[in-house]
């Protein structure tokens, strides 16, 4: 009996320490404006969460796109976040995935991204080799962190080249952590058409306790540009599962009491698990506003 206490002990000081808390992963792909008031609700958010890690990946026009100083001058103002990291937007579909890479790595120091979000994945073994080219094309160019989006489960080769993998890209009512699988640590999900109001704290609990690195939840289509409704409510109940948070938290909920939030646009629901039956998933279409 003594040793099994002394083993749970060790168990809760050596290992659940080595559990990565969970991160937000932000898709910022609408167009900021002049002096970036676009971003404004993610600047406070990341701003009121900077104790917890921003994956954020920046997309001037499907990819780099031409120069834009006003863009640039943007990103270079996102507040900074403990272990954030920005990565610029690639679609592996198109035709110059290593002239993008280029035209990154030519924006000013300030704004510059620190690593390659490659989009459009295909999750096949038999591309492994094309995808580890252009993230070996990319480290060269002194990106150091490499992101990859198949969108669903993909072959265990591709977490030894990149850092995180997106391996869900689909309905947030449709989602089951437990159904994650593999080098979990380094994986995401994007969670769509979510309720627009009430608590997500049942799944992102989930997802902090597989050991998941990052998640993104929006009430709007995989191909929408809009910010999330709840975009600080989102991000303050994942930085509360991770112990992170710097703002008052939501209350916890569970299936059978659930938290209601109301929005100004919306008529308050109360979910407090995935709830939506709308499924989503395919290519994005995403354009610079500009």
């Amino acid at each position: 009996m003594y040793h099994n206490v002394v083993l749970a002990l060790l168990i809760q000081l050596f290992v659940a320490p080595c559990i990565q808390a969970l991160g937000i992963l932000l898709p910022l792909y609408i167009y900021p404006g002049s002096n970036c008031p676009a971003w404004s609700p993610i600047f406070e958010a990341i701003s009121a969460e900077s104790s917890t890690k921003w994956y954020i990946i920046i997309n001037p026009d499907s990819g780099p796109g031409s120069t834009d100083l006003d863009y640039q001058t943007c990103v270079s103002k996102i507040p900074s976040s403990d272990g954030q990291v920005i990565m610029g937007f690639i679609d592996t579909q198109g035709k110059n995935v290593e002239a993008d890479i280029d035209t990154y790595g030519g924006w000013e120091s300030s704004a510059r991204p620190a690593g390659i979000y490659f989009d459009n994945v295909s999750p096949a073994a038999n591309q492994l080799s094309t995808y580890q080219g252009y993230a070996s094309y990319a480290k060269s160019k002194g990106f150091s962190f490499i992101g990859l989006d198949p969108g669903e489960t993909t072959d265990a080769s591709y977490f030894s080249m990149a850092d995180l993998v997106n391996t869900y890209e689909d309905s947030y009512s449709s989602f089951n952590a437990n159904s994650l699988s593999g080098t979990i640590s380094k994986q995401s999900v994007t969670l769509v058409n979510a309720p627009a109001t009430g608590s997500y704290s049942a799944v992102i609990s989930q997802l902090e306790a597989v050991g998941a690195a990052a998640v993104y939840i929006t009430n709007v289509a995989d191909s929408d540009q809009d910010l999330p409704a709840q975009l600080s409510e989102f991000a303050s109940e994942v930085a509360s599962a991770g112990g992170g948070g710097s703002t008052s938290p939501s209350t916890p909920s569970n299936p059978s009491s659930p938290t209601t939030t109301t929005s100004s646009n919306d008529n308050p629901t109360t979910p407090s698990s995935p709830s939506d039956s709308t499924s989503t998933s395919g290519v994005k279409d995403i354009r610079s506003l500009n």
